[in-house]
């Protein structure tokens, strides 16, 4: 995947792996390779393995990669070289979403920008003194995770105004019951009845896959057996949703 912010950096993965390369301004060859420590180890658990890498939006230093037991946000800024070269390089991760309880697995996580703070003309001068005695982060990210059973829960990623990780070190995620979203006029399962007016459920059955549509806003929700849903995002959580 391509880094939006700037397409000389390239994050590439496999099922346990994932680096991110670094091209020549011709886009004719590879500069830098920066290797992204994940620490799977696949051949001894059937859980460990890599979903997807996902660049965080406007950010051309931080990448998620997305686990089946944890989630780890990499800083490529605090990247080591490899002694005896000067274009390799390992990076670890800065923070680390794991899941509180083995019973459940990452199915599927999406990134949604939501807040940049930025300031211009005359309230620029303010803007700075404000940021200078305040933790309010510049950039916040919502990371939604869809789990194996279907629920979905969701964790703020905020970055400050010198580009690093308010959320630091080891983390774990408090799944519960998970977001509860709206299904009036959803179909359970092929066949069924619409849901009646006010219906609302954190599960439609095992997880399958998450998709955010940037432009149209929606999250597209999927569970084995079930239609696909598509939800509205608001502030405060999922304000709609309505059958594919």
């Amino acid at each position: 995947q391509l880094c939006p912010s700037d397409d000389r950096l390239l994050v590439v993965w496999g099922s346990s792996d994932a680096c991110v390369l670094v091209l020549s301004r011709n886009y004719d060859a590879v500069e830098q390779t920066i290797d992204l420590i994940i620490e799977l180890e696949p051949h001894e658990c059937d859980t460990e393995y890599l979903l997807k890498c996902e660049w965080m939006p406007n950010s051309e230093t931080h990448i998620v990669c997305i686990c089946g037991t944890f989630i780890k946000v990499y800083d490529v800024r605090r990247a080591n070289p490899v002694s005896g070269t000067q274009t390799a390089f390992t990076a670890r991760s800065t923070t680390c979403y794991s899941l509180a309880y083995e019973d459940v697995l990452v199915r599927a996580a999406v990134l949604i920008e939501s807040s940049t703070s930025k300031s211009t003309g005359s309230n620029k001068k303010a803007s700075e003194d404000e940021d200078m005695n305040s933790d309010t982060p510049s950039t916040s990210v919502r990371l939604v995770i869809l789990l194996d059973n279907g629920r979905l829960h969701t964790t703020m990623l905020g970055v400050d105004s010198n580009g690093d990780l308010e959320d630091q070190g080891e983390i774990y995620i408090e799944c519960g019951e998970g977001l509860r979203f709206p299904t009036a006029g959803v179909r359970r399962y092929a066949g069924a009845s619409p849901n009646a007016s006010g219906t609302t459920a954190t599960s439609l059955g095992e997880g399958a896959s998450l998709f955010y549509c940037k432009q149209s806003g929606l999250l597209l929700y999927k569970c084995n057996s079930s239609p696909l849903l598509a939800m509205k995002m608001g502030v405060s959580g999922i304000t709609g949703s309505f059958e594919l």
